[in-house]
């Protein structure tokens, strides 16, 4: 939790300056970054197995920077090529900050944590069908996180669009994309999936909930630094009503309220 908050404090300390320079700021960048990830790293080692978890990591990762390659020299898979900004460093492939596929990793992440309990019983009737909308609601939260980390990367240039998008910026083919790369991560890792190593009732609650809460609280400090930063404009909201049907399962989900029915 302490390297949670950490990195929730840097990041908005981030974003509500006038302006970064990157140059200065690339220390904590890899600070708030780092200590984000380990925290994701300790809550995937006790409730989703290690061998998951390095699986979810190295997927994400290569997948993220192949993606991000072809964007940053090509209009796919994200509809328009953007840049980043030359000063953060470190950079992969001379183009790609590294912390980006590291982000890829935990942002990913998190939809599992919510989706938890929506099981998919291969042995069960249905189980491919299942399996697709598991898949697809993964990407549609990575897609609602987005829609408010790229309008304020923007803001702060941490990456720019060569075409001004009509989405505070951000070309609305970006969220397609992202919604198709997103797809192809869940979908291999959900092929390759290995149960998951049994933990306490309480212990995993506990573990559960924790994340839960700070991720939501993380979320909702980033969407309120998005509305200070450009703005309150009613689309805006649009973030929320994604991820909130999310929040809301999954709490449900550790209390046993809406605990699914094999089927």
């Amino acid at each position: 939790m302490l390297l949670s908050g950490t990195a929730g404090v840097m990041a908005v300390l981030f974003v509500v300056e006038e302006s970064v320079r990157w140059d200065e700021m690339n220390l904590f960048l890899f600070i708030g970054t780092t200590a984000l990830f380990t925290a994701v790293l300790i809550y995937a080692y006790y409730t989703k197995s290690l061998r998951n978890t390095l699986f979810l990591f190295v997927l994400s990762c290569l997948i993220s920077l192949i993606a991000e390659y072809a964007g940053t020299h090509s209009n796919l898979p994200f509809g328009h090529r953007c840049v980043y900004h030359p000063n953060i460093q470190p950079m992969l492939f001379g183009h790609i900050p590294m912390v980006i596929p590291l982000a890829w990793f935990m942002i990913g992440f998190t939809p599992l944590v919510f989706l938890k309990r929506y099981h998919v019983y291969k042995e069960r009737p249905h189980h491919m069908y299942k399996r697709i909308v598991k898949v697809s609601l993964c990407a549609l939260y990575m897609v609602g996180l987005d829609l408010f980390i790229d309008p304020l990367a923007i803001s702060v240039t941490a990456w720019t669009w060569e075409t001004n998008g009509v989405y505070f910026g951000v070309p609305a083919t970006n969220f397609v994309g992202w919604f198709f790369v997103g797809f192809i991560i869940h979908a291999v890792y959900t092929l390759f999936e290995k149960g998951n190593r049994k933990a306490p009732e309480k212990s995993s609650y506990v573990f559960e909930g924790s994340f839960m809460l700070i991720s939501m609280t993380m979320t909702g400090m980033g969407w309120v630094t998005f509305v200070f930063r450009l703005g309150f404009h009613p689309v805006m909201l649009l973030p929320l009503l994604i991820l909130v049907p999310f929040w809301v399962y999954g709490l449900m989900s550790i209390t046993g309220f809406n605990e699914p029915k094999k089927s």
